[in-house]
């Protein structure tokens, strides 16, 4: 057995990091939550590189005393708590006295600070857990903090960090988190040398709401507000379920001002919506949950993103209900000035080319197969899932199917599979699937041989977005052209699309893009290469979904278009398309052989 040992502080400082420290976001975390403590009304973020080269965060708050500036640097040295009962009764940001040592033993810091009233200020340099200066600095009241060359010293860590543009959307995440927080404050955030985010302080929440999210959701957002008890108060927004996301990005949740990530209430939010969401998708929300500091454990994790509640299965309750009665009132409907009113669509297209797919349906969730429930649905039901202009058909012979070419070959089963007959055997294939191994590969060619068709919108749309998915969009703008997007950016917050690629399909423009885009943008985060990402996610959102019922047409056209493709087994994200069953397999099924 290995002798035991005492570990040396700059290891133990380094494990630490690891627990605080996991990328840029969570330095910008801690450092906002610092300037927030020391009740800054103004704090200014400037990032390079995503975070990595460098972050820098000046706020004006009340600074640190000269000889208190080395403590700030001491693990657990904090001013927030003093004696245990503090920890139960927190309403500081930070209290642990680990956020800046952590983050000075991975990377070089310099804090420069000043306290009202002092003749100077004082400037601190910190490398990799060492203290490398200490001198006079320019009297100006607050602290500004850079951190460089994050993970300089730990290169096993620095190479799990994603791609600077995935690292960007993660800052500038927790940056609208606690830009909401701190409605009442100004927050500037500046990216590259690019300023762009510039929130003055607003009066009340859904001011700061409307500049992070833009017109269109505020425009459909809902108050909610309830004090279900004389503890506990819930109240903040929730954007109609028209409008929504494919993650939970747009879900903020923050209590007692803290923001958390709590999947048990961001369940209970999108349980609050019942079946008004789509499948796969996710509601827009900011939620604020006020209660005693002491029925809440903000202790439960170093980076503070967790919390424990006293009793959970009450706040989820009670966030429920109050998004089921939001969403229950009715919705009030506008025309807006100079828009067309016979048409709720939000883009049109101009000369649509000619298509076998249908427009979208209602859509149904995905049914997973199996023995069981195929027996089940079979024997209850007939084939009225094929389209309406097919008359009780009849399950045909091998002999029949081979005979019947202008017939009807292919069924459709749960407005989801599509049955057919090909080389001695039945074929399933999943219609959504199918569909987005057609278009990936189509998406491929197009980018190696020429750049995609596009088709003309009859009124330009201009879409909002948020900080870092401008930034994408900036990064990649040639990638989305090249797919056959006629798109330009407009401002800091807007993109104009004139026009989108041939094949892409539903009357909702906006959310179609906005889903894509979010796909695109997770995929980047694993490392995926951005061709392919971006061909992938505009795959899976421009093609058919289960629940769209298909004529035999567009059936065998779906049918021969995959079986044309390189890789007909497979989406681009691996899932199976098709399954097959042959003579022999059904002799062994029924006991023949």
């Amino acid at each position: 057995m290995s002798e035991i040992r005492l570990l040396p502080d700059y290891i133990i400082d380094k494990i630490a990091a690891g627990e605080v420290v996991e990328n840029p976001a969570s330095v910008v975390k801690e450092l906002i939550e610092n300037s927030l403590d020391a009740e800054a009304y103004n704090l200014g973020l400037a990032i390079e590189n995503g975070g990595i080269r460098s972050i820098n965060l000046v706020d004006d708050g009340k600074g640190i005393p000269a000889a208190q500036v080395r403590l700030a640097f001491a693990r657990h040295a904090t001013s927030k708590i003093a004696q245990e009962t503090d920890l139960f009764n927190i309403s500081s940001y930070g209290f642990r006295g680990e956020a800046l040592p952590a983050i000075a033993s991975v990377a070089i810091v310099e804090l420069i600070t000043c306290v009202e009233g002092e003749s100077q200020g004082t400037r601190i340099v910190v490398e990799g857990g060492k203290e490398t200066k200490f001198e006079a600095a320019a009297p100006r009241k607050g602290t500004s903090v850079t951190v460089r060359q994050l993970f300089y010293n730990t290169p096993a860590r620095r190479k799990f960090l994603k791609a600077e543009s995935s690292e960007t959307r993660k800052i500038t995440t927790v940056f609208s988190k606690y830009s909401v927080c701190g409605f009442n404050r100004s927050f500037t955030l500046t990216v590259d040398g690019n300023k762009i985010v510039n929130y003055p302080a607003d009066r009340d929440l859904s001011h700061r709401l409307e500049r992070i999210w833009g017109d269109k959701i505020s425009s459909k957002l809902i108050e909610i507000d309830s004090r279900p008890s004389s503890a506990v108060h819930i109240y903040g927004y929730i954007c109609r379920p028209e409008i929504n996301r494919a993650n939970r990005n747009q879900i903020y949740l923050m209590v007692n001002g803290r923001p958390i990530y709590d999947i048990s209430l961001m369940h209970a939010i999108k349980a609050g919506y019942g079946n008004t969401l789509e499948s796969g998708t996710f509601p827009i929300a900011a939620i604020m949950i006020e209660l005693s500091p002491d029925s809440v454990d903000v202790n439960v994790h170093p980076a503070k993103t967790e919390v424990r509640f006293i009793d959970e299965r009450y706040i989820y309750a009670q966030i429920k209900k109050l998004v089921e009665a939001a969403i229950q009132t009715p919705v009030l409907f506008t025309v807006m000035p100079g828009a067309p009113s016979s048409s709720p669509m939000t883009g049109f297209v101009k000369n649509r080319p000619s298509s076998i797919w249908p427009q979208k349906g209602k859509s149904e969730p995905n049914q997973e197969i199996s023995i069981k429930n195929y027996r089940h649905e079979l024997a209850s039901t007939s084939v009225d899932s094929a389209p309406s202009d097919i008359d009780n058909p009849e399950i045909p012979t091998e002999a029949a199917i081979e005979m019947k070419i202008g017939g009807h070959r292919f069924w459709q089963l749960y407005d989801t599979f599509i049955m057919g007959f090909r080389d001695g055997k039945v074929w399933m294939i999943d219609q959504h699937t199918a569909h987005e191994r057609v278009l990936f590969e189509a998406a491929l060619n197009n980018l190696c041989e020429r750049p995609g068709t596009s088709q003309r919108l009859l009124f330009d749309l201009t879409i909002e977005l948020e900080p870092s998915d401008m930034a994408v969009i900036d990064k990649y703008l040639d990638l989305f052209r090249r797919l056959g997007f006629e798109i330009e950016i407009f401002g800091n917050r807007s993109v104009i699309i004139r026009g989108v690629p041939a094949y892409f399909q539903g009357s909702s423009i906006e959310q179609i893009f906005h889903n894509l885009l979010d796909g695109f943008i997770d995929s980047l985060s694993t490392g995926e290469d951005p061709t392919m990402a971006l061909s992938a996610s505009l795959a899976c959102h421009a093609a058919i979904k289960s629940g769209e019922r298909l004529s035999q047409e567009q059936m065998e056209g779906l049918f021969n278009q995959l079986f044309n493709c390189e890789d007909p087994y497979h989406c681009p994200h691996g899932r199976p398309t098709v399954a097959t069953i042959s003579r022999d397999d059904l002799d062994k099924l029924f006991k023949r052989k």
